[in-house]
């Protein structure tokens, strides 16, 4: 009876400490490797994690940075609210980032970065027109492909969907956003938008 009495109130506490919000200690093994599975030491592991937050301010958010061993491995220890994620770096080797860490130890590969092609950030507003489609956007222009802007290649596209539901007091739209790029079929990045 008294080892049902102590189970229940560990799991009426840890349930208590989940919903205030209070930090859970947490501790895992990170493994950074090379894509031949070597181990990689003096990389830098930055572990993160989220909690609540509000609609106008976002997340409230922590993170603590370690350095890789001999052995590739780095091992955290401490109090975490929400779920943790990982991302490594180093010198020579491309930035990784892994999401929602739930296995110990986590095994992070990095890769080397050989004959990098040049990558330009451009900030641009884009309008998409009004409507169903696939629109162009031609990056060297800046603008969307014709007829919808002056642009004449499609470097990136940009596919949307809008279905319409009507019910008794309301019309909700439902929205779909994709975004290509035109020399492959892969489509990189799903935004769905509910009005």
């Amino acid at each position: 009876m008294q080892n049902r009495i102590y189970k229940l109130a560990v799991a009426l506490i840890f349930c208590c400490n989940i919903l205030c919000g209070i930090s859970l200690p947490r501790h895992f093994k990170v493994k950074v490797v090379d894509v031949e599975e070597n181990p990689i030491a003096n990389a830098e592991v930055i572990v993160g994690w989220s909690w609540g937050g509000t609609w106008t301010e976002g997340p409230k958010g922590d993170s603590k940075k370690g350095v890789s061993n001999s052995k590739g491995e780095y091992t955290f220890l401490g109090l975490t609210k929400g779920t943790p994620s990982v991302s490594v770096m180093k010198d020579g080797y491309y930035r990784t980032w892994r999401g929602k860490v739930e296995a110990d130890p986590i095994q992070v590969q990095l890769r080397k970065q050989e004959n990098p092609a040049p990558m330009y950030a451009k900030r641009a507003k884009v309008d998409l027109p009004n409507g169903n489609g696939d629109f162009g956007y031609d990056l060297f222009i800046g603008d969307l492909v014709e007829p919808h802007g002056i642009g004449k290649n499609s470097d990136i596209i940009f596919r949307v969907t809008t279905t319409e539901k009507s019910g008794e007091t309301a019309v909700r739209f439902t929205s779909f956003m994709g975004i290509s790029f035109s020399n492959t079929k892969t489509m990189v990045s799903k935004r769905y938008l509910s009005l």
